[in-house]
């Protein structure tokens, strides 16, 4: 897959959210002023939680950027504030984002690492996430969608409950054509996890 500094440039601005299944929330932006989620998780029921989530080395590390109450370190410090700027423009346009965070060395800039970035990264937009992996025009998106679908585990599970857990790691998108293709990958990789379920 082609570099991200061949297929991206910069951006400067940036929206948060936080999603739940019954309300949107609102922070203040590292620029001062408050922005609001829009939109909602499909929430997993407890039980289902254990095979597939687990607080990962990544998930701590952009906790722990998210959460400036905790970072102590001028560096780490600078470094959370840069992470918040990458959040900010990625919930603004994605590919802006990506490149921010992934020139400052908080995200790598393999489809891997991306894909990890959009699973276990704090304060994403679902509906940018959904965006940015279905832009049928970049291979770079392409590539990432299909990172982003081997790193969830769906052995095991029921297909609603697989695909109810899916949708929670992002926001459909509006096109029919982007649809499509997220059910694409998805049915093959459930498949994969769950070789003989599907005949």
């Amino acid at each position: 897959s082609s570099g991200i500094n061949a297929e991206y440039g910069h951006s400067s601005s940036w929206s948060y959210k936080t999603q739940t299944s019954i309300s949107s929330s609102t922070c203040t932006s590292p620029l001062g002023e408050r922005v609001s989620g829009d939109g909602a998780e499909f929430p997993d029921e407890p039980e289902l939680m254990e095979p597939y989530t687990k607080l990962s080395a990544i998930t701590e590390k952009y906790t722990q950027l998210w959460s400036t109450s905790v970072v102590k370190d001028p560096d780490q410090r600078q470094l959370s504030r840069n992470y918040k700027l990458g959040v900010y423009k990625f919930n603004k346009a994605p590919a802006h984002g990506i490149k921010h965070l992934t020139s400052c060395g908080i995200v790598g800039n393999s489809p891997a690492e991306i894909a990890s970035f959009l699973l276990n990264g704090k304060g994403l937009s679902l509906s940018q996430i959904g965006n940015f992996i279905t832009d049928l025009r970049k291979q770079l998106s392409m590539d990432v969608l299909e990172e982003f679908m081997k790193q969830i585990d769906f052995t095991d599970l029921p297909f609603e409950r697989a695909l109810r857990h899916f949708i929670s790691k992002l926001r459909l998108p509006g096109e029919a054509q982007k649809i499509d293709k997220l059910m694409e990958v998805f049915a093959e990789r459930y498949c994969a996890c769950n070789p003989g379920v599907i005949s």
